[in-house]
């Protein structure tokens, strides 16, 4: 879930009279649609409204895939269970591993 975009008034001493808030939440598979959208809609109270843009199943690939396997292989030489900052620059070695072997540079 991510609050990607957020609007209200033009000044920050300001209450706006309405804010539209803009919220993406992407699914894993085996997640109902359908009951996901029927709790948020019961969350916020009458005031809100809720307005679905996209309803989209989520994207999954087969573990024996291919391109899975071959994610695994490349990122199982930097995963660890801990997220100091080193963790995170082989976070970004993993994805630049990724692309390259991918586009095969």
């Amino acid at each position: 879930m991510n609050v990607g975009t957020f609007e209200g008034e033009q000044g920050v001493n300001m209450v706006p009279d309405v804010a539209t808030v803009g919220v993406d939440i992407s699914t894993v598979a085996g997640m109902d649609h359908a009951v996901l959208l029927c709790r948020l809609k019961d969350i916020p109270g009458k005031e809100v409204e809720l307005d679905v843009f996209s309803d989209m199943n989520a994207v999954w690939t087969q573990p024996p895939q291919a391109w899975v396997q071959r994610v695994f292989e490349v990122s199982g030489k930097h995963l660890d269970e801990h997220a100091s900052m080193e963790r995170i620059r082989q976070s970004v070695a993993i994805y630049e591993d990724l692309i390259r072997d991918w586009c095969r540079v």
